[in-house]
């Protein structure tokens, strides 16, 4: 058994190509810097869906399945400040707007 933790940004309009760009270099930023690859993964981002034209953004990550209960909740945090960070992008483009 593992705990999943799923992300989906919906608006009437696309990303931007400064918002895609943050976006990545935001996720590779987390990706490189996860220090349980061994027993976690690290965020994936699914491709864009034509028929859902209002999900701008969406990903999961699979967290950590390990007798440390610890290791799951920094594995959660972390991942949590990413999706934080990703949120305070695309928002933050929104109120420049």
């Amino acid at each position: 058994m593992g705990i999943s933790v799923y992300y989906t940004c919906m608006r009437n309009h696309n990303l931007t190509n400064s918002e895609e760009q943050e976006i990545t270099a935001i996720i590779d930023k987390y990706n490189v810097g996860f220090e349980m690859k061994d027993i976690g993964e690290t965020f994936c981002v699914y491709d864009y869906e034509q028929n859902e034209p209002t999900v701008i953004f969406a990903g999961s990550t699979k967290l950590p399945f390990s007798d440390d209960f610890e290791d799951t909740l920094h594995a959660l945090f972390y991942w949590l400040t990413c999706l934080t960070d990703i949120r305070r992008s695309i928002f933050g483009h929104l109120i420049e707007h």
